[in-house]
């Protein structure tokens, strides 16, 4: 492809990719460097430069690549958030935990509907403050102001990562009388019914009216494949998860949604492949444990 066309960023892109499967580490990142000055807006060829850069404890070199890449994207809000969250990601390895917060925050005022950014500044929270300390300042600012968005938003993901679905739920209903057709509530609203196996038909209406505002979104066809998974229409749940894992392979909690589809269809083979890669990926999920006991189940 490259020889073909050696303009086009996704050739330099998908050897890349080949590159780091061979463990040939530096051609890769030389892959990805010329994948960035072919399309400064490739958030996948910057995360994979970033992870090489953190590999070899080179933080400095991750930040000097987002910083360079903040330049290049200003114009786009989208890139410019992303790029805010990578940078917070490093901030939070290095244990620069206001920088961090600071990042996030950036990224939430640059694209306030974008949802991992309210995700990743609740997880903050926790390791910052703890889980009590974390939710007892949250709810006391909502308190205070409790018209302001952010705050529901934040405090319900810190829920959501405890498995304490039925107090986010209402932060997402009160997030949706504040922001009528806010797509990270819906969306996560329909999430929380569908954990909580209650009121499935309102999820699913939920989740597929975000995917009409969204329809290409990660999040999005998670939440709709798990919510099709708990209304028993694994077929339907199989293919949103699949398309969602194209954008994400290595996502965990997909990974772990989609081996639970299979396992209820009754396909236990390929139900086993899906957990061992979620949990290859040696990143912490909050079904970390549920998948180590069905994979033992097997």
């Amino acid at each position: 492809m490259i020889e073909v066309a050696p303009q086009n960023p996704n050739g330099f892109q998908a050897l890349g990719l080949l590159q780091l499967k061979e463990n040939e580490l530096d051609k890769a990142k030389s892959s990805f460097e010329q994948t960035l000055e072919l399309a400064p807006d490739r958030l996948d060829a910057l995360q994979k430069l970033v992870l090489l850069h953190l590999s070899v404890k080179r933080s400095d070199l991750a930040l000097a690549v987002c910083d360079t890449a903040l330049v290049r994207n200003q114009n786009n809000p989208s890139i410019l958030a992303g790029i805010e969250l990578l940078r917070g990601q490093i901030f939070q390895s290095r244990k620069e935990l206001d920088k961090a917060s600071g990042a996030y925050s950036s990224a939430i005022r640059t694209a306030p509907d974008q949802q991992e950014g309210y995700f990743l500044l609740a997880k903050l929270n926790i390791e910052r403050y703890g889980e009590q300390k974390a939710i007892e300042t949250l709810e006391a600012q909502i308190a205070a102001n409790p018209d302001q968005p952010a705050g529901h938003l934040i405090v319900a993901n810190i829920y959501d990562l405890l498995k304490q679905h039925n107090l986010a739920e209402p932060h997402y209903r009160r997030l949706l009388e504040l922001r009528p057709g806010f797509i990270p509530a819906i969306n996560n609203l329909a999430y929380v019914l569908a954990e909580q196996e209650k009121d499935l038909n309102e999820a699913m209406q939920l989740a597929k009216q975000a995917l009409e505002k969204l329809p290409d979104n990660v999040q999005v066809l998670d939440t709709l494949g798990w919510v099709q998974v708990k209304a028993g229409q694994f077929d339907e749940a199989i293919l949103n998860l699949q398309k969602s894992l194209l954008q994400v392979p290595d996502q965990p909690s997909i990974l772990y949604h989609l081996s639970v589809a299979y396992l209820k269809k009754g396909e236990k083979e390929k139900a086993r492949i899906e957990l061992q890669r979620a949990l290859a990926t040696d990143q912490e999920f909050p079904e970390k444990s549920d998948a180590e006991a069905m994979l033992a189940g097997l």
